[in-house]
């Protein structure tokens, strides 16, 4: 309905065009008009690429308002879905008998749509604050990236405006890629044993190694511009550094992730659990009943890790009745 109208569809198109022999005649590129009219705006970024630095070809369109207003109501949207689902948790907790089971699915979706959240909330912060802060002032498009990417004489601070445009696009697809994580977690963790764990390690992999490759990048790139050295020298630093805080930073990513990633009781664990709660109506685990529990774990192999982990959490739900009282 909205897109023939003006503000909402794309009236202007066409490509940018650098050849070898522009680039060695020091040429201006040429714009091939695909649909139509050329307008000031792209005869003014031709100005601005001028002259061609190397042979490229991209394709350059009108930026709709609309558009703009559509993808930066996106974000509002997902806030308000995002207090009616807390206010809904709410609400089902003040319940009676409340399914543990369910919970943790509905903190597992609340904890992805947060996620995603989040993502959003970043990537248009950093569109409409970061951006012209650092632009001095003036609104960054797409248009202003291909001066970045394509210009005759860049800066440093020009790839590295570059670097973080591009690496802002992934905002969005990553915190949709989280949702989509926790999504699985909430349907899988009752029919799949281990799901907990192995998303966790997935989770861990993916956010450091993704860490590792944005920080070889910064440091080729602070190499390079700061020093004037191959870049590969700061890649190789970093890499080092790296390696030697490894264990401490993987420690950190499994504390965040076993918040993010709520653990749901297999169908063993959840039978020691029942067993461990019927032994805990007195409060008291008597040695016969220990020796009891301790056969039980044994024929459903559980370690003494998770053992204790379910023993753990049900003693502090205990506590916390005890204070709510």
């Amino acid at each position: 309905m909205i897109s023939p109208l003006d503000g909402f569809r794309f009236q202007n198109s066409a490509w940018m065009i650098c050849t070898q022999a522009a680039v060695e005649a020091g040429a201006p590129p040429t714009i091939q008009s695909w649909w139509g009219e050329i307008t000031p705006a792209m005869l003014e970024r031709a100005e601005a690429l001028a002259p061609c630095s190397r042979a490229y070809e991209f394709h350059v369109v009108d930026e709709p308002l609309g558009l703009w207003a559509i993808a930066l109501m996106s974000p509002v949207i997902s806030v308000i879905a995002l207090f009616l689902l807390r206010s809904s948790m709410r609400q089902g907790k003040r319940k009676e008998n409340v399914d543990r089971k369910g919970v943790l699915t509905s903190r597992s979706l609340y904890i992805g749509f947060l996620g995603k959240v989040i993502g959003q909330m970043t990537y248009f912060a950093t569109l409409l604050i970061v951006f012209p802060l650092l632009n001095g002032g003036e609104f960054v498009d797409f248009a202003q990236n291909s001066i970045w990417q394509y210009g005759s004489d860049t800066t440093s601070q020009d790839r590295m405006m570059y670097f973080l445009w591009v690496f802002t696009l992934l905002f969005t697809p990553l915190a949709i890629a989280f949702e989509a994580m926790m999504f699985v977690h909430a349907s899988l963790k009752d029919t799949v044993y281990g799901i907990d764990e192995n998303l966790r390690k997935t989770f861990r992999t993916a956010v450091f190694t993704s860490s590792g490759v944005v920080m070889f990048i910064l440091g080729c790139e602070l190499m390079e511009s700061a020093l004037n050295l191959p870049g590969v020298y700061g890649g190789l630093v970093i890499g080092v550094a790296v390696l030697v805080v490894r264990k401490p930073v993987l420690g950190l990513i499994d504390g965040v992730s076993s918040q993010l990633i709520p653990s749901g009781y297999s169908e063993q664990e959840t039978a020691y659990l029942n067993a461990y709660i019927a032994a805990m109506e007195d409060r008291i685990i008597t040695p016969e009943e220990r020796r009891l529990l301790d056969m039980l774990a044994t024929s459903h192999s559980l370690d003494a890790k998770a053992v204790q982990a379910i023993e753990s959490a049900y003693n502090s739900s205990l506590d916390l009745d005890s204070e709510e009282e």
